[in-house]
């Protein structure tokens, strides 16, 4: 396992009272170096209520930025949202949190390790590749593995 590498995420989530009709449901790539993914909570499907935005920072600023004060972070992610919006932004809730083991940048190859004499495995999207269908399809190999081997 010490093949997986993994690369790290600063994420903030903004409440706001009114809507920000501004900025899109959802958006993956580099605006700018503080935004790579963005998602309006309340456009998910049978989600109402407060609007609220998730924002994650790029990868490689987050890795350079590591350390940062979790208040500067704070205010370079919501200037990235600011920048996109086109606008000021006035969030009644904000906050960052440093995700380490954020994304997959180099997978195990596998979708999963483990001995089945001892009964223990391991599996997850560092296994295959980002994201949590990787995760998925390494947990759905297993049980295949798994089945097979009792049957």
């Amino acid at each position: 396992l010490e093949k997986v590498v993994f690369l790290p995420c600063w994420t903030g989530m903004f409440g706001f009272s009114e809507p920000v009709a501004s900025l899109p449901d959802h958006y993956r790539g580099e605006h700018c170096d503080s935004i790579s993914w963005l998602a309006r909570d309340c456009s998910k499907p049978g989600r109402t209520g407060v609007e609220m935005i998730c924002a994650q920072a790029g990868a490689h600023w987050s890795r350079d930025n590591l350390d940062m004060n979790k208040g500067d972070v704070l205010e370079v992610v919501k200037g990235g949202l600011e920048k996109m919006a086109g606008q000021p932004l006035q969030p009644v809730y904000a906050e960052v949190h440093r995700w380490l083991y954020a994304l997959v940048d180099k997978p195990f190859g596998k979708a999963y390790l483990g001995c089945s004499e001892q009964r223990i495995f391991a599996i997850g999207d560092g296994m295959l590749r980002g994201r949590v269908e990787a995760a998925f399809e390494s947990a759905s190999r297993l049980c295949d593995h798994l089945e097979h081997a009792v049957m």
